[in-house]
């Protein structure tokens, strides 16, 4: 997709290209300009009448944005109507069918065409690829994973931390004039092998149609998948299906996002009879340590009776199949002699080819080296208690946070008096404030999120060109000590994504801080503005979604890169709340999910709105690669019952509301004490679902999740999430905990009191929503001491 810009004097034409979304795909590539008689074409996005062309530019520098431009006399024009017709040529050479998007040049600002961060380079933690060509095929490693393919199908296997994921190959099922397609005789060939990223073509010839297949694998190891089928005569589509088999005993839980922010029911695991639904951008299968998922910015040429059931999971023997049904409804291609092609008011009778994109993404995507217990977040917001105006932070309070043990502040949007902006409303004070944090040992990052105010100076020229449509947001924001304002949400395949990666490090520099807070930045949300080329245009004149899923992630790698660059340790960390779509995702630090829930009433019960199996799918981040934080806003659950949740996960809860008095600070300080004195992470964690876990609770209610340190002593983490309060008993395994003598001690680790124990076991009471942190015998502290009761190898 490209945004192509025209002005003019009176010698010249003047054309200037942008690539829309995927900003690197424009490193090494090229444009071809053609000047050719009549329109731009019909719905199909064909040209009408004469091809040929009278004037030809290439521009060789797509970066940074629209910098470069032609020239085309108008003395060489000919009489009567002309148009551009631009085509994309890859830095391999292939020229690529190419959508556009036509434009004049508006008055721009200074970051307008950025070039920002757009690079090939491979931050830390991913690694460079490798790529090993044989007989049979082609293996492509990246970090953790390892993806094989072969000639007759788009992927053979893949495996993540060592585990092959797939059952079978992933393949296109499907009939032509009614028999089966066949594979036979399919060539693959590998066009590029570089570090960052390996690039694969497949070709089926048949007599009546062939299919191409263009792969692109990416160094986090994101596969993309452009596949056409073009017709050398007229052939019937009966069906066509992508189907991706699974190893059934690490597919255990589905994850769906929908394109927008809520709840969703069909998160966690499986069900025996399958799953049935229409079109999701982002779908994920796996367990808890690894999974693989697929997605796709749109529904485009995907033609079925019955829309709502063409994506389905199947228990099949010892396979769990995910099907995605392109074609269930027939459809005629034909080639593109003819300039139009009939359809009827609900869809196309013929057409020059079907053309489809996805992607597949094996997870975790990279490494965790630092995760949300290094970086003990809180937010500096307008609600904050002692903060009366703007960026009041005294340092008395800031002291106090720095003995609790915070890290990390977060600046809220207010630090600018426009919305999500880049305009600091006192520059001065913000300064002062990431001095005062530096002096203390404490990273600062600063609020961008997912809206355009229209207070900001972008807006007459660039606002309707980067919203997303329909518009959603805020029609007037009363959110002191902003002013009023209006705000709606934006589309990151717009070049707003430019702003963002210009004027984040335009701010690092400036400002000296740590990194970014991103409110729901990573979000591919549905968006139909066609004036910056998202909206599948259907043939009953309608407008269908685009989740702009390449173009959140050209902005989210841009950031990361921008981020990291100039501060190996800064941050990205992403309010997530319901989306967890790894291309986009993959390049936060850290997440912050659960706002979805804030809209429930207070003390509705867990099983109404987030059951385990839910929270080990979406919310513990280990199977995602992006350390997870969970979000809570005092409803509907308190934050210690949030805690009763997430600890049972080695999940961390960002305390959200502190003063003077007591506190979510307190109470996070103080796990953060035990976490730190028992040296968590150099800890084994066996967590409640696991076989191996060496404590269980003889109530199904209370379920127990344990740490052992390799030298002996543990620490039990018990939750009880029932209504009601409850005595229990603990069953230990004393010698798989490290305990070694028959009088082993247990205190509560936070408040110091003895526990109950006998023998191989704890007796403890919890009030209802509530937990406990039990000591076992004592740990390896910091000072490589050895408690009593332990043994020491």
């Amino acid at each position: 997709m490209l945004r192509l810009y025209t002005r003019s004097d009176d010698q010249n034409l003047y054309v200037s290209v942008a690539v829309a979304g995927e900003s690197t795909i424009a490193l090494g590539a090229k444009v071809v300009l053609d000047i050719v008689e009549g329109d731009t074409g019909n719905i199909e996005g064909q040209w009408r009448g004469p091809h040929e062309s009278v004037m030809q530019r290439t521009l060789h520098r797509l970066m940074p944005g629209a910098a470069e431009e032609a020239a085309f006399p108008l003395a060489e024009f000919p009489e009567d109507h002309w148009s551009i017709r631009p085509a994309f040529v890859d830095r391999h050479g292939n020229r690529c069918d190419t959508e556009v998007v036509q434009d004049s040049i508006p008055t721009t600002p200074e970051w307008f065409g950025s070039a920002a961060a757009v690079d090939r380079k491979i931050p830390a933690p991913w690694t460079p690829m490798t790529t090993v060509v044989g007989r049979t095929g082609i293996g492509v490693s990246c970090w953790g994973r390892d993806y094989r393919f072969r000639a007759g199908s788009i992927l053979e296997q893949v495996s993540s931390l060592g585990v092959p994921l797939l059952h079978g190959p992933v393949r296109l099922v499907g009939r032509i004039d009614g028999r089966e397609i066949t594979w036979r005789g399919a060539k693959l060939e590998c066009v590029d092998t570089s570090d960052d990223q390996v690039v694969i073509r497949q070709r089926l010839s048949r007599k009546a149609f062939a299919v191409d297949v263009n792969t692109e694998i990416e160094f986090d190891g994101m596969v993309r998948v452009d596949l056409a089928i073009v017709p050398t005569a007229r052939v019937r589509i009966d069906s066509l299906c992508l189907e991706i088999p699974l190893c059934r005993e690490g597919a255990r839980y589905f994850y769906q996002y929908r394109g927008r922010c809520g709840d969703d029911k069909r998160i966690g695991l499986i069900p025996a009879r399958g799953l049935t639904m229409g079109f999701r951008p982002f779908v994920w299968i796996g367990d808890e340590d690894r999974g693989l998922g697929w997605f796709a910015e749109s529904d485009e040429n995907w033609f079925n009776a019955n829309p709502d059931r063409c994506v389905s999971v199947r228990r099949e023997g010892d396979a769990v199949v995910l099907r995605l049904q392109l074609v269930s409804k027939s459809v005629e291609l034909a080639p593109a002699k003819a300039s139009v092609f009939p359809f009827s008011d609900q869809r196309p009778l013929c057409l020059p080819k079907l053309t489809y994109t996805f992607g597949l993404q094996a997870t975790p995507v990279k490494p965790v080296v630092a995760d949300a217990w290094d970086y003990r977040i809180i937010c500096l917001q307008q609600t904050t208690a002692g903060i009366d105006r703007r960026l009041t932070l005294p340092r008395e309070l800031l002291d106090r946070l720095v003995s609790a043990g915070v890290r990390t502040l977060v600046v809220f949007e207010h630090w600018s008096d426009i919305e999500a902006h880049a305009t600091p409303g006192d520059p001065e004070t913000l300064h002062r404030i990431v001095s005062d944090c530096h002096e203390r040992g404490i990273q600062v990052l600063l609020y961008f999120g997912f809206l355009i105010s229209e207070r900001a100076p972008e807006w007459p020229t660039l606002g309707p060109r980067c919203v997303a449509l329909p518009k959603t947001g805020w029609s007037l924001m009363n959110y002191p000590p902003q002013p009023l304002q209006t705000a709606w949400r934006v589309c990151l395949r717009s070049c707003w994504q430019d702003f963002l990666a210009d004027r984040i490090g335009r701010m690092m520099d400036e400002f000296d801080v740590d990194g970014v807070y991103l409110d729901g930045t990573a979000n591919p949300y549905a968006c139909r503005n066609l004036l910056h080329g998202c909206g599948t245009l259907r043939y009953d004149g309608s407008i269908g979604p685009t989740f702009p899923v390449f173009g959140v992630r050209s902005a989210m790698r841009r950031i990361y890169s921008a981020v990291k660059s100039r501060k190996p340790n800064g941050q990205v960390n992403v309010h997530n709340s319901t989306c967890m779509t790894t291309p986009t995702l993959g390049w936060a630090t850290s997440t912050w999910d659960g706002e979805q829930f804030s809209g429930l009433e207070p003390g509705t019960p867990f099983g109404k709105f987030l059951l385990l199996d839910a929270f080990r799918t979406e919310f513990m981040g280990r199977q995602w690669g992006v350390p997870a934080e969970l979000l809570c806003y005092g409803k509907p659950m308190s934050f210690r019952a949030a805690w009763a949740l997430a600890i049972l996960h080695d999940v961390p809860v960002r305390p959200m509301f502190f003063s003077a008095g007591g506190d979510d600070v307190d109470l996070a300080a103080a796990i953060w004490r035990v976490m730190d004195e028992f040296d968590r992470k150099g800890a084994q964690w066996f967590p409640y679902w696991r076989k191996e876990c060496p404590v269980r609770s003889s109530l199904r209610g209370v379920p127990v999740s344990v740490y052992v340190h390799e030298y002996g002593g543990a620490l039990l983490a018990a939750s009880n999430l029932t209504d009601a309060k409850v005595k229990t008993r603990l069953r230990l395994k004393p010698a798989a905990l490290g305990l070694t003598t028959a009088n082993w001690t247990a205190v509560d680790a936070i408040t110091g009191e003895t526990v109950d124990a006998e023998a191989d076991r704890l007796i403890i009471e919890l009030p209802p929503l509530d937990f406990v942190l039990v000591r076992l015998g004592g740990a390896v502290g910091r000072d490589g001491n050895l408690g009593t009761g332990l043994a020491a190898h």
